[in-house]
């Protein structure tokens, strides 16, 4: 029992045992759980702790790039609107060279002027701006700007074309010596200047004067210096041709950005080179119209503007005129016409001088009709002009143009034989022209063959004593000298051994007689001139009414007869030596 008991004593300690090892295991294995559930919730939040904090991680990453790429666009925008308002800049700079020389602007040169410009637009462009990259980038479309105004030089000397139809395709020179200007004032350069001395000369000759080798010395009256030069040329006419012909091909060459071209092309030697050569193409005979149109298409391409400038008109007039005279110039004439009432006042006024220096009489009154009727610029020397050319001025009386010779006399043999409206309109001339009057004008001619006996001798210097005996009986108001005598008129008309008679009163004023003897074969010819001497003292009214007066003048007939009576005295013949229109006179040699 006791055992037993013992026995079940042992038994429920081992089932408590048991029981007790079981709870504690149970406790132990829940704990464990516990933790490890609580292991896993702390690795779950990590895990979205970490997603969140690399997703806010990426999200804050994209927005910071997203903000980068936006300030970067921003940027660029604004660099495009920066760049946009810089060419714009550029282009009105560039635009302002059209109309630079309609510009008023006080104290101002053109470099002046147009630092201003690029400096006014930098300024505006800038002037709440500090960021260097507009800064560079300013700079950098201010050079591209001037890049393209370089272009546009270049462009515009390549659009050349030469030849008959050049009239108004020349280049516009003011333009390229306008954004010469535009380059200096954005760089500060000095290498143009140069090239904008030979611009600025250009100009002058272009806008300012008109004429190149040619000169206007009046009205009417031109000063062609080639006659000296025509040897020289047709000599080197290649060579002058060829130096013409490379210049102008090589016109663009701007290797350096110097435009070398330009300036071995735009310079007063080379511009009065083919001035010359396109006048030695107009004189040369026989006219070569190939050469000729293209020598005034070079010219034309670096002076012509609107219309060519009016030596190139003048010296097409003169080349037609030499090779047919007014009639075939006057094929011509709206053509001419277009241009002179089209051109510049001062093309005009020299256009019609010209047609008188070439006494194309018809033409010039035509032409000034026509500027008239289109309501043109008239001077008042072209005025003048207008009324003597429409009162009869246009008739052919010529007057000549000579370089006077020490102990030589010149005088117009054909002027005898004017009335008195010829001499009206030959002193108008020489007043239009404001000409100097170097050689006389015959107002009668006597002319008297007198046979000799066979072997009769002549002797010039007899005649020459008695007329110096003869004339001691006027006073001192006759003097006699020996003198050469040549027409204007006639090539072969020259009097080597003649003998003039002046006059020093006021009643033979102006007054002189020419008298020559020659013996041919048996006869011996007479010649005695009555003639108009111009002196310098008077104006052509004046010389006008002497010439006049020297037609009536009682004394002319009477100083003849003293001289025929001293040629009786010499020759001592038995023969009637002279007569008049009416009958004989009553002299005789012998009696």
């Amino acid at each position: 029992m006791g055992f037993l008991v013992f026995v079940g004593m042992i038994i429920g300690a081992c089932i408590v045992g048991k029981k007790i090892y079981e709870d504690k295991q149970y406790k132990d294995a829940r704990a464990d759980a516990e933790w490890r559930e609580r292991m896993r919730q702390r690795s779950l939040e990590n895990e979205t702790i970490q997603y969140e904090q690399q997703k806010q991680k990426i999200i804050d990453d994209e927005y910071r790039e997203a903000v980068v790429i936006a300030d970067k666009f921003r940027k660029e925008a604004e660099l495009v609107i920066f760049e946009e308002k810089c060419l714009k800049s550029s282009s009105n700079i560039t635009l302002d060279c059209k109309t630079f020389f309609d510009f008023e602007i006080d104290n101002i040169n053109g470099i002046e002027f147009y630092n201003k410009k690029w400096r006014d637009e930098y300024d505006c462009l800038i002037k709440d701006i500090n960021d260097e990259e507009y800064i560079k980038l300013h700079a950098e479309i201010k050079e591209y700007a001037i890049h393209m105004i370089e272009e546009d030089i270049i462009s515009s000397l390549k659009e050349t074309e030469f030849g008959e139809n050049m009239i108004g395709k020349g280049l516009d020179i003011s333009v390229i010596y306008g954004k010469l200007y535009m380059i200096i004032g954005a760089t500060n350069t000095d290498k143009y200047d140069k090239l904008l001395s030979n611009l600025n000369e250009y100009l002058d000759v272009i806008f300012s004067k008109g004429l190149v080798f040619i000169n206007q010395l009046e009205y009417g009256k031109f000063e062609l210096p080639l006659d000296d030069e025509m040897i020289y040329i047709q000599q080197h006419e290649k060579e002058i041709k060829q130096e013409i012909q490379e210049n102008v091909l090589h016109v663009t060459d701007n290797e350096n950005g110097d435009f070398i071209g330009m300036l071995r092309v735009f310079n007063l030697d080379f511009l009065k080179k083919m001035a010359m050569l396109m006048w030695y193409y107009a004189k040369k005979k026989p006219f070569d119209s190939d050469d000729f149109y293209e020598a005034c298409g070079f010219f034309d391409e670096f002076t012509a503007t609107v219309h060519p400038i009016s030596e190139r008109i003048i010296a097409e007039i003169y080349a037609k005129n030499q090779m047919g005279g007014l009639e075939l110039v006057r094929q011509d004439i709206d053509k001419f016409n277009q241009a002179i009432l089209e051109g510049k006042a001062l093309y005009k006024k020299y256009i019609v001088s010209a047609l008188a220096w070439m006494e194309l009489y018809d033409l010039e009154l035509n032409v000034l009709k026509n500027i008239v009727s289109a309501k043109g610029t008239i001077t008042e020397s072209m005025q003048e002009r207008l009324s003597f050319l429409s009162d009869g001025g246009t008739t052919n009386i010529k007057i000549y143009d000579i370089n006077p010779v020490n102990e030589l006399l010149y005088y117009d043999s054909s002027s005898y034989a004017w009335t008195s409206k010829e001499y009206d309109i030959f002193f108008k001339k020489i007043s239009m022209k404001n000409i100097l009057l170097e050689y006389s004008l015959s107002v009668n001619i006597w002319r008297k063959t007198i046979p000799l006996m066979s072997g009769q001798k002549f002797n010039n210097n007899d005649i020459y004593e008695e007329f110096k005996k003869m004339i001691l009986d006027f006073d001192g108001e006759v003097t006699c000298r020996k003198i050469k005598a040549k027409a204007v008129d006639l090539e072969n008309m020259i009097y080597d051994e003649a003998i003039l008679f002046e006059f020093g009163s006021e009643r033979n004023r102006c007054m002189s007689m020419l008298f020559s003897c020659e013996k041919f074969g048996r006869n011996l010819n007479l010649v005695i001139i009555t003639m108009f001497t111009p002196e310098n003292d008077l104006i052509p009214e004046d010389m006008k009414k002497y010439a006049l007066a020297i037609q009536k003048n009682i004394y002319v007939e009477s100083f003849r007869e003293s001289i025929l009576q001293s040629i009786d005295e010499v020759l001592k013949e038995k023969k009637q030596v002279y007569e008049d229109e009416s009958g004989t006179y009553d002299k005789k040699i012998f009696e």
